[in-house]
């Protein structure tokens, strides 16, 4: 069985460096915002670090699949701006990794958040959904 106490050192930290493109406004879902950067960019990028720093550590058969999100916009930041992302390895719970995230631009803060991911089978996670697929088609 995979321990993720084994395989994953609360602490661990990614960067990233990013300048906001178009499709990073695109979740603003409002012509007069499309030159700034979404929430849901944010978001996704804190997802995308948590993801890329864990997965490529398990082994086959094993994945990490999202369980929350929390994320804080605060401070705007525009098309072109070059923004800093930091996550943070926070906490190992069992088969839950906990992580903070927080990105900046040169003002200063723009947005921060929290994650958690759950580690698990790639084989469960299908059994479940195929379970879950066949009450629905029942009902």
């Amino acid at each position: 069985m995979f321990d993720p106490k084994a395989a994953f050192n609360v602490g661990m930290t990614e960067t990233l460096r990013k300048t906001v493109e178009r499709e990073d406004t695109v979740g603003n879902f409002s012509p007069a915002l499309d030159q700034f950067l979404s929430t849901s960019a944010c978001a996704n990028t804190m997802i995308r670090m948590a993801t890329d720093m864990v997965d490529r550590f398990l082994p086959e058969g094993i994945i990490t699949v999202g369980h929350k999100v929390e994320i804080v916009h605060t401070a705007p930041s525009l098309l072109g701006v070059t923004v800093n992302y930091r996550i943070v390895l926070t906490g190992i719970d069992g088969n839950h990794l906990h992580f903070t995230f927080i990105g900046w631009d040169g003002l200063g803060e723009v947005c921060h958040g929290r994650h958690e991911r759950v580690v698990l089978s790639h084989e469960a996670l299908m059994r479940k959904a195929q379970e879950r697929a066949g009450f629905l088609a029942g009902a």
